[in-house]
């Protein structure tokens, strides 16, 4: 209950902050900035072959 309501703020504050144009705008850079970053963290993932590790489905 605690975590939806400090959700619920932050959400608040972020809308009531992007009336002013310079922040609106920082806030957009924020957001490509993480989303460039989590695009970039999927190609680091690796995916081992269930070959390799011997590791049968049946």
């Amino acid at each position: 209950m605690a975590m939806i309501c400090v959700m619920v703020l932050v959400i608040t504050a972020l809308i009531l902050l992007a009336k002013y144009p310079t922040v609106y705008y920082r806030l957009l850079e924020a957001g490509k900035r993480a989303v460039q970053a989590v695009a970039a963290a999927r190609q680091h993932v690796y995916l081992p072959s269930l070959t390799v590790l011997s590791i049968s489905r049946t």
